[in-house]
This record gives structure tokens, C-alpha cells and sequence, in this order.
């Protein structure tokens, strides 16, 4: 649970560093620091960013090697999860009646 709720925030995070990029700020502008610096290690780990240091602290933030293919895999992948899940539900049901149909006709 712990590992979703840190994708969830990368992906939350990462999401408004591009916008505040978009809109001419720096990505670094759209971080609180001291809260979201292992969101920001996870992200370098990943190639979304890269973190410049200064004497120890983060000094600037630039767009990685794949932040938007980054956005896609998981919108895709949680598409995919509540689809699979609903289908997952869905087939159970759908068994369950075609069980008590066939014997009940008996």
C-alpha cells in the first residue's frame, strides 16, 4: 500500500512540476521541500527529472529523459486495474447466475 500511495504522489507531483513549467516557472517552484524530497529522489530515479545541487540542497530541477512516457504508464496501468477489476466483478456475477440457472432447471 505504502509503494501505491508513493506512485500516486510522483505521479501527482510530477504532474504540476510540468504544469508550473509550462506556464514559465521553474519546476522547482511547484515542490514544497522539505515535504516532498523522497517524491523528488524517487522521480530522478525513475529519469523523470534531474536535480542540480548547491551546498548540499536542491538547486534546480530540469525535465528528464521521460516524464510524459512516465504519465502515460500509469494512467494506463490504473485504466487497466479498474477495468480488470469491474470485468473481475462483472464475470463472478455472471457465473454465479448461469450456476443457479442451469440447476434450477433440473
Amino acid at each position: 500500500m505504502k509503494n501505491l500511495i508513493l506512485r500516486f504522489r510522483m505521479y501527482r507531483l510530477l504532474t504540476k512540476m510540468l504544469d508550473a513549467e509550462r506556464s514559465g516557472k521553474t519546476m522547482l517552484s511547484a515542490c514544497n521541500l522539505p515535504k516532498d524530497k523522497g517524491i523528488l529522489f524517487a522521480l530522478q530515479e525513475v529519469n523523470c527529472i534531474e536535480i542540480d545541487y548547491a551546498d548540499n540542497k536542491i538547486w534546480f530541477i530540469r525535465r528528464g529523459e521521460k516524464p510524459y512516457l512516465y504519465l502515460i504508464e500509469r494512467s494506463e496501468l490504473l485504466v487497466n486495474r479498474i477495468i480488470s477489476f469491474i470485468l473481475g466483478i462483472a464475470s463472478t456475477l455472471i457465473v454465479e447466475a448461469a450456476i443457479k440457472i442451469l440447476f434450477s432447471a433440473q
